[in-house]
């Protein structure tokens, strides 16, 4: 009597545009299903290995699988942890491909609508909630622009009257709180152009 493996992992709930669901390649589906056969603290000693060549080594869709069980019994710890070492390996992979990475920054842009309270609001006072009315009166448009160090974890956020582009041409010009890494020997300079997020954009406008 020959008897059929069950397996304990959760398939994917995704579906393409055409209706077919999304499925993971047979090997990440049988790393899941090894690895979640695992005690916890063998699986985080597997998820620590760097090496892809290395006995054990888990691939970064068995580690965002792990991840989101943890987040549906809301388990902080693993999640925190896991979370951690993915967060790790993929700065080491990005400074491992893009050496200069450290100097490199990215710039995006959204436009904001400026409001003010038609009535002035009540205070909170003992006993009692403070209040605030619904209506606004619109008091036009503005812009703002964050740019941003992903590896040095900087980022510096203004504000433009529009998204022109001589807007854009100004927040190009702007470094990100001096851009480049603290120990780089051009600290405070930006070896590459910021990559711009909608530059064809203001080009055009």
């Amino acid at each position: 009597m020959q008897t059929q493996e069950v397996s304990l992992r959760r398939p994917l709930r995704k579906y393409r545009p055409d209706g077919s669901a999304y499925t993971r390649p047979p090997e990440i589906e049988a790393a899941i299903d090894e690895t979640i056969a695992l005690d916890a603290a063998t699986r985080i000693a597997r998820a620590e290995l760097r090496e892809r060549t290395a006995a054990g080594f888990l691939p970064k869709e068995v580690l965002v699988y792990l991840i989101s069980e943890a987040k549906r019994v809301d388990d902080q710890a693993t999640i925190t942890e896991l979370f951690t070492i993915l967060e790790r390996r993929c700065e080491a992979t990005l400074a491992s491909e893009v050496p200069d990475s450290y100097q490199s920054g990215c710039l995006d842009e959204r436009p904001v609508a400026l409001r003010e309270d038609a009535r002035r609001g009540e205070p909170m006072a003992p006993g009692k909630l403070a209040r605030t009315d619904y209506e606004y009166v619109r008091c036009g448009t503005a812009n703002i622009f964050c740019i941003v160090e992903p590896l040095t974890g900087r980022r510096l956020t203004f504000a433009t009257t529009n998204r022109k582009a001589p807007a854009f041409a100004r927040a190009e010009d702007r470094p990100a709180l001096s851009l480049g890494a603290p120990d780089s020997p051009r600290h405070g300079q930006s070896q590459h152009p910021l990559p711009m997020l909608g530059r064809d954009r203001a080009r055009r406008a």
